[in-house]
């Protein structure tokens, strides 16, 4: 039943994970890759009281927890505000326990660190009402803009690139810091010259999703450059346009005003650019 999976917490814990990757690594690690998912900062956000008291100075059911995961993913339109404060608190004390986690992680690795790439970031992000959906089934920068850290051999200390990046630049930018070569099999691009400062990055990205409560209807397709957002939804079945978002993000962060068919010619022209461009992301193989 739903109710008593939300009370036995439908994931491994952080701490499980982490227990079960150091004693795979063993005492003595010598050359590994190792990849951590945490679920942990994913909803249904179900922290323990431990962290959750360390933000907040009242306490939540399991009982009140789940409804709020139901209304969220099923009836957004029903939380209230008071209702949102207690998510993103929940969410706060998922996000507290997971650092703290990460840093025991580190922290037992102990001296060989130093030699080891260590690069921490997330899938997406989570929204809480910003655009009338709670969760990540929207392409806005709610979802898609997530923390980026790098350190290891070879890299600069407190370097922080301003450049637009995308995780597809993640296995390339490994291979090239470990000596592997080929990288052109891959789709994304080595980020090891931004990192050292040689190259601003102002590259373009493209993201799908297929949102959980309109999978018989369509997708969404953003098309994202430094300073604009374009985000259609398309048909599942026939590929055609259900709708089309433009956003200025230079003036308006928060995508709120879709300048589509506004008459704006800025942006008409990157909506053309946009348009152009998914087309022939469709075709790559």
């Amino acid at each position: 039943p739903l109710f008593s999976r939300v009370l036995t917490r439908p994931i491994i814990s952080a701490e499980e994970i982490t227990d079960k990757s150091l004693q795979w690594l063993g005492p003595t690690p010598s050359k590994f890759f190792l990849w951590l998912h945490y679920m942990d900062v994913h909803h249904p956000y179900i922290p323990t009281m431990q962290y959750f008291s360390q933000l907040c100075n009242y306490s939540v059911s399991h009982r009140k927890m789940n409804v709020l995961w139901r209304k969220m993913t099923r009836k957004p339109e029903e939380i209230s505000s008071a209702d949102k404060k207690i998510l993103v608190d929940l969410y706060d004390a998922e996000i507290k326990y997971t650092d703290e986690v990460i840093g025991s992680l580190l922290s037992k690795v102990g001296n060989g660190l130093h030699k080891n790439i260590v690069i921490v970031t997330a899938d997406h992000g989570d929204e809480f009402g910003e655009h009338g959906k709670f969760g990540h089934e929207t392409l806005y920068d709610g979802i898609l803009r997530v923390p980026l850290i790098i350190t290891g051999p070879g890299i600069d200390g407190g370097t922080m690139v301003k450049g637009q990046v995308s995780l597809i630049d993640l296995a390339p930018t490994i291979m090239d810091l470990v000596g592997i070569e080929n990288l052109e099999n891959f789709q994304g691009k080595s980020l090891v010259h931004a990192i050292n400062g040689k190259e601003e990055r102002t590259s373009q990205t493209i993201s799908t999703i297929i949102p959980f409560g309109a999978r018989q209807r369509g997708f969404d397709i953003s098309y994202r450059i430094p300073g604009w957002k374009y985000i259609c939804t398309e048909s599942l079945n026939d590929g055609c346009l259900l709708g089309e978002e433009v956003y200025d993000l230079r003036n308006d962060p928060g995508e709120t005003n879709n300048l589509h068919g506004e008459g704006n010619e800025e942006a008409n022209r990157f909506e053309l650019e946009a348009r152009k461009k998914i087309a022939q992301f469709k075709h790559l193989k």
